[in-house]
Parts: C-alpha cells; structure tokens; sequence
C-alpha cells in the first residue's frame, strides 16, 4: 500500500512538474530573453541615434588679424606705486563707554 501511495505521489508530482511547472519557467524565461534583447535593440537605437546627432561637420571660423608684434608698454611708475608699502600709518582705538561704574562682582 506504501508503494502504491508513493509512486502515486511521485506520477502525481512528476506529472504537475511535467504540465505546469516547465512550461511556466519556460514561457518566464522566453519572455526574459525578448525583453533582454528588446532592451539591447533600444540601446543600440539610442547610441545609433545620438552618434547620428554628433556627426556634423566641423564649423571654421576666422583667426583675427594680427594687431601688432611689439608687446605693450609698460608703465613702470603704477608698478612701483601698486608694490611700495603704505607710509605715515595711523590706529585710532574707540574705546566703549560703560555704562555704570565697575562693580567688584
């Protein structure tokens, strides 16, 4: 009787692994693959499309003419002013007036 009930169970399982369990996985599995490959072509479009946008021809302008060669003069003065330090420097110190007398405390 215990042979019967498990070779039963074992015909039982076998045959819902058989009609449910592999056809599932198999169409999960089918449907995985196409999104993959979906999902790659979508790349390849976007890649595709953006490289399409970057090719355009290189844009030429004109260098400016050539104003003169000789550098500009300097005016020697201004430096000697700008690096001279500061003379006759003065501090005037505001001392704060309280308003009552100091305390001990």
């Amino acid at each position: 009787m215990e042979d019967w009930l498990q070779s039963l169970q074992v015909r039982w399982l076998d045959r819902l692994q058989t009609k449910l369990v592999l056809p599932t996985a198999r169409t999960l599995y089918l449907f995985g693959a196409i999104l993959c490959v979906v999902a790659a072509l979508l790349g390849l479009l976007i890649a595709l499309a953006f490289q399409l946008g970057a090719w355009q021809p290189a844009t030429t302008q004109k260098v400016p003419d050539v104003v003169s060669d000789s550098p500009a003069a300097i005016n020697f003065n201004r430096l000697d002013a700008h690096f001279t330090p500061p003379s006759n420097v003065r501090f005037s110190v505001d001392l704060p007036s309280l308003p009552a007398p100091l305390t001990t405390g």
